[in-house]
């Protein structure tokens, strides 16, 4: 509820005169015993700070809703995501049922956003109707609030229904603010979770000019992609790799092998080549940051590790090669698979003197080769002022002055910061 406002949506029954507040957060037969026992078992820990990002809670969500962890955002109340989203997305224009929660309009108010109602009917049971669509796509607006059930009309929305107007609103790039509070009360409600993997970002990339993507995965079991990322995101990877397949652009799957983590499937992630028109790669450990510890399993290695399980693997052709892009990988296939391995071995198979890569980092920072801290922080030039002339002659002189050679044997030019640090 909006402090000292009129909105007295949340029961504020001491000063409103509120005679009926239906509301999920009420209940008239008290308060359930298992919320009592938690509350008793909380209450020696109420000293300690709560955990901001409700870590635990969300992890439980996750698994319980089998959904990535990253797709759950915990907050106090359903009005604290709501104005959280729109703070977040700040969109200029919305379209929103009418009658419907009145925090909708209230969280996008306070962005500056002009909110277009759609008039509900009586005479339609106050249902969402297929002249929704039409009238989305008349106004186009940025983003979309939806209810179901609906609040106050306790109406459903379909899933057919909600699925086509998800299409619609992928076509001009409309966000859709979907609500389900009020789901689990309904006797017949179908939730949306499911559309979730649908990934409507995708096409919005290839309208932009996406024309291929690199997927870094490093094996195909959760709990060992939680070991190595310290993250419990292994499914989105997982969807978005799929997705990824499914558009018909160019993928190139990234693996580092890594002694006693993942060198027991790397057959198993070779293999998927073999049905999906895609090249994985297998990079060798550089021994840069966290990598300087670790073991390498060579290239070479790997390689005849491979020949042994498919004695038919062999070289791609010149001409294949290059319409890979001439990078640094050199590439095996074996007769019937759609898709090849590559092997980049920049320890073991010094490919220096044929390198035609440099790396823009987070940062903002041109490195003309990995092994090097020298480089342009292209970043402080940009808010320096520099115009596109001056920024063309900094990556030139960059490129230029790009180092003959790494020197990883002898660790002459070393890497101070860890490959996670310098992304690009």
């Amino acid at each position: 509820m909006l402090y000292q406002t009129e909105n007295q949506h949340g029961g504020d029954v001491y000063g409103g005169g509120i005679t009926l507040d239906f509301s999920a957060n009420t209940n008239p037969l008290g308060t359930p015993p298992g919320v009592l026992e938690a509350v008793c078992r909380a209450l020696p820990q109420l000293h300690r700070y709560s955990d901001p990002y409700c870590r635990r809670l969300v992890q439980a969500i996750a698994g319980h809703e089998q959904v990535p962890a990253s797709y759950i955002l915990c907050g106090n109340g359903a009005a604290d995501l709501i104005y959280a989203y729109c703070a977040a997305l700040r969109p200029r224009t919305a379209v929103e049922p009418a009658p419907t929660f009145a925090e909708y309009g209230l969280g996008l108010a306070q962005v500056g956003c002009r909110v277009t109602p759609y008039f509900l009917h009586q005479a339609e049971n106050f249902d969402v109707d297929e002249g929704f669509l039409p009238f989305l796509e008349e106004k186009k607006p940025e983003a979309v609030f939806l209810c179901t059930p609906n609040n106050p009309t306790g109406r459903l929305l379909p899933l057919p229904l909600l699925e086509w107007i998800l299409q619609g609103c992928a076509a001009w790039g409309a966000r859709v603010f979907l609500d389900e509070c009020f789901l689990d009360l309904t006797e017949d409600g179908v939730s949306a979770k499911s559309l979730l993997a649908a990934h409507p970002e995708l096409p919005a990339l290839l309208d932009a000019g996406l024309d291929s993507v690199n997927i870094s995965l490093d094996t195909l079991r959760p709990e060992v992609f939680r070991q190595i990322t310290a993250r419990d995101d292994f499914a989105a990877v997982q969807a978005g790799l799929q997705a990824a397949l499914e558009s018909s652009l160019p993928v190139k799957l990234n693996c580092v092998p890594q002694a006693g983590v993942n060198e027991g499937e790397l057959e198993q992630l070779a293999a998927l080549a073999k049905d999906n028109a895609m090249q994985v790669r297998f990079i060798e450990m550089m021994p840069i940051g966290y990598g300087a510890a670790m073991p390498c399993i060579s290239g070479p290695e790997l390689r005849a590790r491979f020949a042994r399980r498919w004695p038919e693997l062999a070289p791609l052709s010149a001409a294949q090669e290059h319409a890979l892009g001439d990078g640094p990988a050199v590439y095996y296939t074996v007769p019937g698979w759609q898709g090849s391995i590559g092997f980049i071995a920049a320890v073991h198979g010094k490919f220096c003197a044929s390198c035609n890569r440099v790396r823009l980092t987070s940062q903002g920072f041109l490195r003309p080769c990995l092994a090097s801290e020298t480089g342009c922080d292209l970043r402080a030039l940009l808010r320096s002022g520099a115009d596109d002339a001056q920024l063309l002659a900094a990556i030139r002189e960059t490129i230029w002055a790009k180092p003959r050679e790494h020197h990883f044997n002898d660790s002459s030019m070393p890497a101070t910061r860890g490959m996670y640090r310098i992304g690009g």
